[in-house]
């Protein structure tokens, strides 16, 4: 039987960016509820993830949304070296900040 080379995604598993060494999906949810909890400190846990997984799948049409910018974020590759722990709030903050900042710059 053979078996899918370790870097391409099974339908269970996510994709994970190797340079980041975390699974993207959760990185991009920590960054999510971080951001919610910023914007709506005002309600409850529960409103809070509701609220975070809207801005995590994002406006497909809204290059400005979270999602996008993360998304956007990602493709370059001086962006994803290094090692990113989602259990240190420093580093999670340090990165929704980067990505919140983030302008793609066109290619011409």
């Amino acid at each position: 039987m053979e078996q899918a080379p370790h870097n391409i995604p099974t339908p269970t598993q996510a994709p994970i960016v190797p340079e980041m060494g975390v699974d993207r999906n959760q990185v991009q949810i920590a960054l999510a509820l971080m951001a919610s909890r910023e914007a709506h400190p005002d309600l409850g846990e529960k409103e809070l993830r509701a609220v975070a997984m809207k801005e995590w799948v994002g406006d497909p049409d809204d290059p400005s949304s979270l999602a996008a910018r993360f998304g956007s974020y990602l493709e370059n590759p001086v962006n994803t070296n290094g090692h990113t722990d989602i259990d240190d709030p420093k580093a999670l903050r340090q990165l929704l900040e980067n990505v919140r900042q983030y302008r793609k710059t066109p290619l011409h």
